[in-house]
């Protein structure tokens, strides 16, 4: 019996290395297995060597199996490769839109999402029955991004305000917005290593049902924090919780968080439990491996002489967590996320808040103008072009050989229609539902624009 079994498993490694080879002319190498029906496939760039492809063999272990993650082991090794895998599951996750009792969805609703009708009921998963209309079954319909993979001492990392306050403090199409957000995030930068959110107050889509950490599972980043200060609380006062979150496509090793004791009083920042997420990844890319930290941060928000003095507190207050962390000097660390602090109009300020936190930012080849931008239909008329959100390098650890800082638009495949105005409304309202008093059609996914930070370190 172990003998068939053998020569099974050969057999196997045989026609996956006939297949590999085959593939490379393409650019592809697929590392194909099946445990209970789920496939894992991988998208390789031509410098990854062959012998590479012949170490995906076999199974997928359970210990460490999770989406993202395939672990293989063959006769030779195990190992454990998260180099952009995906978990292509049998089918696309469900959604049932309508609230018992009282549901009135319909079949169109599920492209609001960019989603596709599957059928109405009254019941729906829930089993709470609809005393009028009916609820709709959408099936999710993007596909998956390819994901383009880098050497072990490469590190993209982007940050992204998703712009996703609850529905008493604005309606601006936020489950239609951050739907979309991940393949849009992601098709304009294939390359992410790690993904920083912030203002994700509501968690993003569906967040009983499909949130956005279970779409950036699917998409290949299977690593998440919690939404910062969501299962605890340290202000008597907050009502949200901190709305930043990191994703990782790398394990991560070790983590935590900081919620300022520093805030200005005056502002609605009084009421959100702002400050720091940190991780600590370890990128294995053929065997090396590289760990790198990264800390996401919401600052005060507004201008004014009382939210300067707050911000920089505030980066007194994360520079001395910083050091109780007790991070290596020898390994790097991105500090990342809404600043807060416009450099248009006071760079002096912004300057003394990267020196508090011993931060340089990543080289911009190409300077830009603004990260909220007046021409985006999402910022106020009102507003000037500010620039608030940055990617930095720790002095104080393993500086890049080389770094590149860029600001990315992220926008929809096509425009589309939400509702911006809903008054004394809770819940979502579609932008054609009695209602919604006022809609208008957008591209842009967030008030924000996304920042994005490369960095080359020496390769240890």
């Amino acid at each position: 019996m172990a003998a068939s079994t053998g020569k099974a498993l050969k057999y196997t490694e045989n026609i996956l290395l006939i297949l590999s080879v085959a593939s490379w002319a393409l650019g592809y190498a697929a590392a194909v297995t099946f445990v209970g029906g789920t496939t894992c496939w991988r998208r390789y760039e031509s410098h990854v060597p062959m012998w590479a492809f012949y170490a995906m063999t076999y199974e997928v272990t359970e210990v460490d199996f999770a989406p993202g993650l395939c672990c293989v082991r063959s006769a030779e090794r195990e190992s454990c490769l998260t180099m952009d895998y995906r978990l292509l599951s049998a089918s696309n996750p469900e959604v049932w839109l309508g609230r018992a009792p009282f549901c009135f969805s319909e079949p169109h609703d599920c492209a609001a999402y960019t989603m596709s009708t599957v059928r109405s009921s009254t019941v729906g998963k829930s089993g709470k029955r609809c005393w009028f209309g009916s609820k709709v079954l959408c099936q999710w319909s993007l596909p998956l991004i390819p994901l383009i993979e880098s050497a072990v001492n490469k590190l993209t990392v982007v940050s992204y305000n998703v712009n996703e306050r609850p529905y008493y403090v604005s309606h601006d199409g936020q489950p239609e917005r951050t739907c979309r957000q991940p393949h849009a995030l992601l098709k304009a930068v294939p390359t992410a290593d790690v993904l920083v959110f912030q203002e994700l107050f509501m968690g993003g889509c569906f967040p009983d049902q499909l949130p956005l950490r279970e779409i950036l599972r699917r998409q290949g980043f299977p690593y998440i924090t919690n939404i910062l200060g969501h299962e605890r609380t340290t202000k008597l006062v907050a009502i949200l919780d901190g709305g930043v979150m990191i994703a990782s496509k790398w394990p991560i090793v070790k983590e935590g968080d900081y919620i300022f004791d520093t805030f200005d009083k005056t502002t609605a920042d009084f009421f959100a439990k702002k400050g720091v997420v940190y991780i600590q990844i370890r990128k294995t890319v053929v065997e090396k491996s590289q760990d790198y930290h990264v800390i996401g941060l919401h600052m005060q928000s507004h201008s004014g002489d009382s939210r300067n003095r707050a911000r920089e507190r505030q980066a007194e207050e994360l520079a001395a967590y910083i050091d109780t962390l007790n991070i290596n000097n020898s390994q790097p660390l991105i500090i990342t996320g809404d600043f807060n602090s416009d450099r248009n109009s006071d760079s002096d300020h912004l300057e003394n808040v990267k020196a508090i936190l011993h931060g340089e930012q990543a080289d911009e080849h190409e300077r830009h103008g603004c990260t909220y931008c007046r021409n985006n239909p999402l910022v106020p008329d009102s507003s000037a072009d500010m620039f608030l959100d940055y990617v930095l390098y720790s002095t104080r650890h393993l500086r890049p050989r080389d770094s590149l800082f860029n600001v990315v638009e992220v926008k929809a495949d096509e425009p589309f229609s939400v509702c911006i105005s809903a008054p004394l409304q809770p819940l979502h309202q579609y932008y054609d539902g009695k209602l919604c008093e006022r809609s208008r059609q957008i591209e842009h996914l967030s008030d924000h624009h996304a920042v994005v930070g490369r960095f080359v370190f020496t390769d240890n």
